[in-house]
C-alpha cells in the first residue's frame, strides 16, 4: 500500500469511527501494530481534535519516527497526519454518535426499606398494623398515626386589649356563676332574718326595763282600784321575772297582796303560765335560729363573698313587708288584731278577764299597745341598720366581684 493510501484509510478511520490510531512504525511496514490506544473523538462539543484548545497537533504528530513528506504532486494532497483529517473537510458528527457520547443516565433508587425507613409515619403503620392487614384496617391505622404525629396548634399571641377583654369575660362569668349551695343557705338566711328580729325585740320588751318606762311615762293610764305606780311596779315586775325565769307557776301563785289575800287568781297564774310557755319556746327557737344565722354566715363569708351582704338585705327588705302588713292590721282594727293573735298561741276563754283582775289592773290594754309599738318600733330600727350597711352600692358590688374573680382565677 503506498503512502497516499495509507494516509487516506487513516483519515477516513477518524472521520467515521471518531477513533485515530498511533502508529509509529513507518508507513511501508507492513507488521500489525500492538497495544492500539482508541481515542474517542470528543462529538458531544462537535469539534474535532484541530479545534481542540490543546493544540492542533494530533497523537500522529507526537508519536515517534520519521513523519512522511508530501508528495510533489500539484494538486493538494491531505496531511498524514490525523488532525488534517479533522479539520473543516472532516464528515459532521451523527444523532447516534452523539447519543453513545453522552453519559447513561443513574437508575433512581426504587422504594425499598432502605428509603421507608426514613418515613415515621409509615414506620408506625407498618408496627400497628401486621403483615396481610386488610387495606381498610391500614388505611385506619395510619390516620390514627397521622393524628397523633399531627403537632398541637400553637396559639398566637394576643395584645394586651385582647387580653384585658378576655380577663373580662372570665369575670363576668364568673360573676354569673351562681353556686347552688351558697343560694341556698342565702335564701334560708333571708327568712330566717324576720323571726330574729321579732324574737329579739320580744325580748327586749318582756324585760323589766320596758316595764319602767312604761310606767313612767306621760300619759299611761293609772290604777283604777288605787294601786300607786311603785305598788304596780313591783307587782308587774313579779309577772316579768317569771316570763324570764326558770321557775315554775308557784313562782306567781305565792304572791299576796297587801290583805294578804293571793295576788293572782288560779287562770291568771294558768294564763302567764301559757305566756311563759310561748314565750319560751320563741326564746329556744331564737337560740337556735341564731346559731343556723351564724353558720350560714360563715360558710357564705368564706365560700361566696357578697352573699352575706345579698342575704342580710334580702332578709331586711322581707321584714319590712312584712311589718308593714301586721302594722296596717293593727292600726286598722286594734281589737280584732289583739283577738286574732291570741286565738294563734291560746285557748278560747284562757286569756279574757275582769277589769278589776290583777293582770288587767298591772298590764292594761295600753301596755299591750305600746308594747307592740315598741316590738315594731325595735324591729324597724335593725332593717334601717342593715339596709344601710347593706345596700348594694357600687363600691360594694365592685369589692365583692374583686373578691370572686381574685377566689376562682
Amino acid at each position: 500500500m503506498s503512502e497516499k493510501d495509507a494516509a487516506t484509510t487513516r483519515a477516513e478511520a477518524v472521520a467515521g469511527r471518531g477513533t485515530a490510531t498511533t502508529d509509529p512504525r513507518p508507513a511501508g511496514d507492513a507488521t500489525p501494530a500492538t497495544n492500539p490506544t482508541p481515542k474517542v473523538a470528543p462529538a458531544a462539543t462537535g469539534r474535532s481534535q484541530a479545534d481542540s484548545p490543546r493544540g492542533s497537533g494530533s497523537d500522529a504528530d507526537r508519536a515517534p519516527g520519521p513523519s512522511p513528506s508530501p508528495s510533489p504532486s500539484p494538486s493538494p494532497s491531505p496531511s498524514p497526519s490525523p488532525s488534517a483529517a479533522s479539520g473543516p473537510e472532516a464528515a459532521p458528527v451523527t444523532r447516534a454518535q452523539l447519543r453513545a457520547s453522552r453519559p447513561a443516565p443513574s437508575p433512581s433508587p426504587a422504594p425499598g426499606p432502605a428509603k421507608d425507613a426514613h418515613d415515621p409515619l409509615l414506620s408506625a403503620v407498618r408496627t400497628s398494623a401486621p403483615s396481610g392487614a386488610p387495606r381498610s384496617r391500614v388505611l385506619r391505622n395510619a390516620e390514627e398515626v397521622a393524628q397523633r404525629s399531627t403537632p398541637a396548634p400553637v396559639s398566637a399571641p394576643v395584645s394586651d386589649a385582647e387580653g384585658r377583654r378576655r380577663r373580662g369575660e372570665a369575670r363576668e362569668a364568673a360573676l354569673r356563676a351562681k353556686p347552688v349551695m351558697p343560694r341556698i343557705v342565702q335564701a334560708v338566711l333571708a327568712v330566717i332574718y324576720p323571726f330574729l328580729l321579732v324574737v329579739g325585740a320580744l325580748k327586749a320588751v318582756a324585760s323589766p326595763w320596758f316595764l319602767w318606762l312604761e310606767y313612767h311615762r306621760p300619759g299611761f293610764p293609772a290604777d283604777e282600784f288605787g294601786w300607786d305606780t311603785a305598788t304596780r311596779l313591783t307587782y308587774g315586775s313579779y309577772g316579768v321575772d317569771y316570763l324570764n325565769n326558770a321557775a315554775g307557776p308557784d313562782f306567781l301563785a305565792g304572791l299576796r297582796d297587801g290583805s294578804g289575800d293571793p295576788l293572782l287568781l288560779a287562770s291568771e297564774v294558768a294564763h302567764m303560765a301559757d305566756v311563759k310557755a310561748v314565750l319560751g319556746t320563741a326564746f329556744a327557737g331564737g337560740l337556735v335560729l341564731l346559731g343556723l344565722t351564724l353558720v350560714g354566715l360563715w360558710y357564705l363569708g368564706r365560700r361566696y363573698p357578697g352573699g352575706v351582704r345579698r342575704a342580710l338585705f334580702a332578709g331586711s327588705v322581707a321584714t319590712l313587708g312584712l311589718a308593714a302588713a301586721l302594722a296596717l292590721a293593727a292600726v286598722v282594727n286594734w281589737g280584732a288584731f289583739f283577738t286574732s293573735v291570741h286565738s294563734v298561741f291560746f285557748a278560747n276563754g284562757t286569756w279574757t278577764f275582769r277589769y278589776s283582775d290583777a293582770l288587767i289592773r298591772l298590764y292594761p290594754e295600753q301596755f299591750w299597745v305600746d308594747s307592740a309599738i315598741a316590738v315594731g318600733a325595735l324591729v324597724l330600727a335593725a332593717v334601717v341598720i342593715t339596709l344601710i350597711a347593706t345596700w348594694p352600692t357600687a363600691s360594694r358590688r365592685q369589692r365583692s366581684r374583686a373578691l370572686v374573680f381574685g377566689r376562682r382565677s
